[in-house]
């Protein structure tokens, strides 16, 4: 018997872009798969060593989508093409503007030394946004790989005043600027690196409304039970990485095993990660999955970056649709953790299950 938890949100609608495709449903079922579909690079060439040219890098690339353009230009691109993934979900009888809250990567001058175009990213949205027939009120959230948690605290307080939200999810690390900032970096997955993270870009896109909406759950993929945002002390801010790891998994220890709602071992659950390879981040999932409380039973494991590449901020979006995809498509699995660890020890995680 499935736990039962009261839900804070419900997900009822996906649109997703990525490296296998541009229609959410075909994208998800793939990834369960694990299927990965990588290209060459047009935006960077490395030397090889033993032809003693260079070669491209191989990205998981959006094709045909967004190539040549950098950060904001390249975020709209996908995010737009997103949104139109998810438009035919949406009620186009009702003229009322949605909120669209859009997490993108924070300024940072090492990775993007080329100034932004002047333009915020909530008016280029708007502009462009405004040719489909989607009304939008847009709020952009800068952040990293753990800003989900701060993202659903702003729509949860948004659907107190408004019908439903969009909360969305974009990053690329396959343009010019990312790939020379990982090179220089060292993380770049090469021949001679394996264990370097292979880049990525993705934009996704929730509908979020709450559970009072959608009494029935005929509309829902999954509902959103709670979900939480750590972040390392100062005296733990330099620690070892698997610190930041068991950091979380407390956090995750007492979602789970929470006197309304336990998680045991005879209730299988799964655990959906932005692990994308750096050695970094297999420290701190080490150091989580060792510091899970082991009468939870162990989860099936679920990697998105094997198909979408490394994505950045966009990781937990991609973890969330991953997760809702499995609720909605498997009547065996009753409860997803979605994580998401940051570099800095900053890390977060959503708790969903079946509606």
């Amino acid at each position: 018997m499935s736990p039962r938890v009261d839900p804070k949100l419900s997900v009822t609608g996906i649109g997703l872009v990525g490296a296998l495709g541009t229609r959410a449903a075909n994208v998800l079922a793939a990834a369960r798969c694990n299927l990965a579909r990588t290209s060459p690079s047009t935006e960077l060439r490395i030397p090889d060593e033993d032809s003693l040219t260079e070669k491209p890098v191989p990205v998981h690339a959006v094709r045909d989508l967004a190539a040549g353009y950098e950060h904001q230009g390249r975020w709209l691109r996908l995010l737009a093409a997103a949104l139109q993934d998810l438009a035919p979900g949406l009620d186009a009888a009702d003229p009322t503007p949605i909120p669209l809250v859009v997490v993108q990567p924070a300024d940072d001058g090492d990775r993007y030394p080329v100034e932004p175009p002047a333009a915020p990213l909530g008016e280029l949205i708007g502009h462009e946004l405004g040719t489909h027939g989607i009304a939008l009120a847009c709020q952009v959230v800068p952040g990293g790989a753990a800003t989900i948690g701060q993202a659903l605290d702003l729509a949860a307080g948004l659907l107190q005043r408004h019908r439903r939200v969009i909360l969305a999810g974009v990053d690329s690390l396959v343009d010019h600027c990312s790939l020379s900032w990982l090179l220089r970096a060292d993380r770049l997955k090469q021949d001679d690196q394996p264990v370097g993270i292979a880049p990525g870009e993705s934009a996704v896109c929730l509908l979020l409304e709450s559970p009072a909406a959608t009494r029935s759950g005929e509309r829902t993929k999954a509902a959103i039970a709670n979900w939480s945002s750590t972040s390392a002390v100062a005296a733990e801010a330099e620690a070892e990485p698997e610190r930041w790891g068991q950091l979380l998994a407390q956090a995750i220890n007492r979602s789970l095993s929470s006197a309304g709602a336990p998680v045991s071992a005879a209730t299988p659950w799964h655990l959906v990660t932005n692990h994308d390879g750096d050695p970094t981040m297999a420290r701190i999932y080490g150091g989580l999955l060792a510091a899970l409380d082991p009468r939870l039973g162990a989860p099936q494991l679920h990697h998105p970056a094997v198909s979408f590449g490394s994505v950045g901020c966009a990781g937990a979006f991609v973890g969330m649709a991953v997760a809702a995809h499995v609720l909605a498509t498997d009547a065996a699995s009753h409860e997803l953790v979605v994580t998401a660890a940051g570099l800095r020890g900053e890390s977060a995680f959503v708790r969903l299950h079946r509606p």
